[in-house]
């Protein structure tokens, strides 16, 4: 397909994983204006509340909006299984994000990858964002790794996306999310 064109996409879907194609997985979507089996949009809240919709974007079609209405929250791409992406080693955790109200999180986004909680890369610093922008993140997995305190585990990630405003800052914080994906 992309031999064709490179901005194409090829999307298969299917209820047994095993099913889907071992090899050629040029790219891992999670999400693109819809979920992915068997990744799953979830949080976890320590107190408060989210609240978590999927919203139409011009010029974006639907992506997913959070708002943040407590200081202890975390929201997140996870299957009910860990899958081995040990081939994405080298890769990249791409996604687009905007913020659309900073509330209280000024010092920034923190992203992560889960191997089952609390196997983890560590809160991996997205830096400052700009209110209302939309900005590509590339994340290179590697960096994940040898992030300070990492125990990530690449043969068994259940939680390919984990993001939220800094914990203890967040509350009032916007976020919207699309086009998440691995990629090598």
């Amino acid at each position: 397909v992309q031999s064709h064109d490179p901005s194409y996409r090829l999307f298969l879907k299917h209820w047994e994983i095993e099913k889907m194609p071992p090899t050629l997985r040029e790219g891992l979507y999670f999400v693109d204006d819809s979920q992915i089996f068997p990744w799953r949009w979830d949080s976890w809240i320590g107190s408060g509340s989210l609240d978590m919709d999927l919203v139409e974007v011009e010029e974006r079609g639907t992506v997913i909006q959070t708002t943040f209405n407590t200081d202890e929250a975390i929201v997140y791409f996870q299957a009910p299984v860990s899958y081995d992406l040990s081939d994405w080693a080298d890769g990249l955790i791409e996604f687009d994000l905007r913020v659309l109200d900073n509330g209280n999180s000024a010092a920034g986004l923190v992203a992560r990858v889960d191997c089952v909680y609390p196997c983890s890369s560590g809160d991996f610093p997205l830096g400052d964002v700009v209110p209302g922008e939309w900005v590509g993140y590339q994340v290179a997995i590697s960096d994940l790794l040898a992030n300070s305190g990492s125990m990530l585990d690449l043969t068994a990630i259940n939680t390919p996306l984990v993001i939220f405003p800094t914990w203890g800052n967040q509350e009032g914080t916007v976020i919207q999310v699309d086009n998440v994906r691995w990629t090598r």
